[in-house]
């Protein structure tokens, strides 16, 4: 068929040498190629593996694709049966997610079909990594079995700082209702524990890493805010960040304070335990997958979960 003809062919992707029919759910007709859904779809590799074809001579054979036989009904609309489509055929540009419904759309008819495709795979998950609040799309990673993106809902889970109970009625996350009660459970308790190692960490012996002391004064009022803010967010990466940290320093008037905050002795620890953070955070999400795969229990779970050591502070200026 010559780019011309195909142009001006409707916006459904359809092929007139294909030698099957799709017929959507609300009528749509889609003339396809069966050997693209067997080697994409389990379940279209059952069903054909299970249709009449067509035998004897060449003729026949040519006549049997010029005229598929019925017309598969399928349960899904036609813009979703459109998506799946361009998301198995080479060379077909992957549509792009507009809605929290066409995602969950394709996340069922992707099970249903038990579709398998690196292009399906990346852009729902690159989807479930924009889902909000991160509970609702670990759930939903969790139901659909996409773990690269359950890895990040996790991550984004601890980081988060939501007041009150995660559970309670006004945070209604419903898609929690298909996952089971022991997974949910050991999130919530590494979420715990990881901020406790986190807060452990930055409060120890070595605390002075991240908000050094001055020689010139022993009371600084910047570096109680300093760590108030941090232990309250030890995941939040501004809170982490010298766009907190400096404005306290400046504050407080002392020059010696500012240059310490600015100096290559003090900057290097900062950026090591931010780096420390953030692979204690990674290491949350890692333990995380590693239990739900091998059916950890919780407690079992955590043994990964190691606490860093903080490098020690800088000696003073």
């Amino acid at each position: 068929m010559s780019t011309t003809e195909q142009q001006a062919k409707p916006q459904w992707l359809s092929f007139d040498d294909g030698d099957i029919v799709l017929r959507s759910e609300d009528g749509v007709e889609f003339r396809v190629d069966s050997v693209i859904l067997r080697r994409a779809s389990g379940l279209f590799a059952d069903m054909l593996s299970l249709r009449p074809t067509s035998g004897g001579s060449s003729s026949s054979t040519a006549s049997s694709l010029s005229t598929p036989s019925e017309p598969i009904q399928m349960t899904e609309a036609a813009t979703t049966l459109d998506d799946l489509l361009r998301l198995i055929y080479p060379a077909s540009p992957a549509p792009s997610i507009a809605s929290d419904a066409q995602a969950l759309s394709l996340l069922r008819a992707a099970e249903r079909l038990q579709i398998t495709s690196h292009a399906l795979t990346r852009v729902l998950s690159s989807y479930l990594n924009t889902v909000s609040p991160p509970l609702r799309a670990w759930a939903l990673s969790v139901r659909y079995n996409y773990p690269e993106a359950r890895h990040d809902a996790v991550k984004r889970f601890v980081a988060e700082q939501r007041e009150g109970d995660h559970l309670a009625p006004e945070n209604n996350v419903p898609e929690l209702a298909s996952v089971c009660a022991r997974s949910l459970l050991r999130l919530l308790r590494i979420k715990h524990d990881a901020c406790e190692a986190a807060k452990n960490a930055l409060t120890g012996h070595n605390a002075d890493a991240f908000v050094w002391s001055c020689a010139h004064h022993i009371h600084m009022p910047w570096r109680v805010q300093h760590m108030q803010v941090i232990v309250a967010s030890p995941f939040d990466e501004r809170a982490r960040s010298d766009a907190v940290l400096l404005p306290l320093v400046k504050a407080v008037g002392c020059a010696n304070c500012m240059r310490r905050a600015t100096h290559e002795t003090t900057t290097v620890p900062r950026n090591i335990i931010r780096g420390m953070l953030a692979e204690l955070l990674d290491s949350a999400a890692r333990v995380e997958g590693a239990a739900n795969a091998d059916g950890m229990t919780t407690g079992e779970a955590m043994v990964g979960l190691a606490i860093p050591e903080i490098p020690p502070p800088p000696g003073p200026m």
